[in-house]
């Protein structure tokens, strides 16, 4: 009897021990469940951290390929990974990871990256810390407008398209014009060469603008100036050359910089080239 009474007392011990308290299942899963949904969360701000600063990386490069730009040029310049790879070219073959863009002036320039994830970084060559789409963070130099730092954010989220500039202008030099400012129009005149196939005397007609090149304080400002329908006319006798008038607009120059419109008035060069039906003028060059 002692012994059964034993035996009995050794299994209900036993079967203590091996039951398993549904309360303890419950809540073993709910933390492991709580643990996994923290490591998802933080391997997502892991990676989300790891594209920005690919970003960021884009934009410091650039600041070093602009260095190295004006350097060589005196001179900052526009850039745009997509539309205007002025960086890409040229012996500075800057090739960044994400969208990036730049807008330059006298004395500086300002730069906006999209990362991966969707964000946008701001960057200007007077701040070494990095900045949002509305350029908070940053200082931008004093050339640059609020504007100029809206231009590059619109440039790499596709808001608006930043024009290609030539990858190597063309030599200054050809035709002088003079120039009359009303507003932000320019009306510019100069001489197109006489063309021996078709005399241009006691007639009019019609020019048309190409190669327009525009500089202020050495930064080549793209697409920023553009040209109206000009006349052309002469009544001198062949082989004089015919006198021509045509009308420049630089309202998207008042626009993007006001301060850098304001300096072309007075110190800006353009460069164009002026032809009809009947001859067409080397690059013109306008030391205003």
């Amino acid at each position: 009897m002692k012994f059964a009474a034993s035996t009995g007392i050794m299994r209900r011990r036993h079967d203590d021990r091996g039951a398993v308290d549904p309360i303890l299942v419950i809540a073993s899963i709910a933390v492991t469940l709580i643990l996994l949904v923290a490591g998802t969360f933080n391997l997502g701000l892991i990676s989300k951290r790891s594209a920005d600063d690919v970003a960021k990386n884009d934009l410091r490069m650039l600041a070093l390929t602009e260095k190295a730009y004006f350097a060589k040029q005196l001179a900052f310049t526009f850039y745009d990974s997509v539309n205007n790879p002025t960086l890409s070219a040229g012996g500075y073959a800057y090739q960044p990871s994400n969208r990036v863009a730049a807008a330059a002036c006298g004395d500086g320039w300002v730069a906006a990256a999209k990362s991966s994830t969707g964000n946008i970084l701001t960057m200007t060559n007077t701040s070494s810390t990095f900045g949002d789409q509305t350029g908070a963070g940053v200082t931008p130099p004093s050339c640059a407008p609020a504007s100029l730092i809206t231009y590059v954010v619109n440039n790499v989220t596709g808001a608006t398209t930043q024009p290609a500039c030539p990858a190597a202008p063309a030599p200054l030099g050809g035709l002088t014009v003079t120039q009359t400012t009303s507003g932000t129009t320019t009306t510019m005149k100069g001489s197109l060469p006489y063309d021996t196939d078709y005399s241009l005397a006691n007639r009019w007609g019609s020019l048309t603008l190409t190669n327009v090149r525009l500089w202020v304080d050495g930064v080549q400002y793209c697409g920023l100036a553009s040209g109206k329908q000009g006349t052309i006319g002469d009544e001198s006798t062949p082989p004089g050359p015919s006198q021509y008038t045509l009308t420049m607009d630089f309202s998207k120059l008042q626009t993007l910089n006001p301060l850098a419109y304001s300096r072309f008035l007075t110190s800006g060069v353009l460069s164009y080239r002026a032809s009809s039906l009947a001859a067409s003028a080397p690059d013109a060059t306008a030391h205003l």
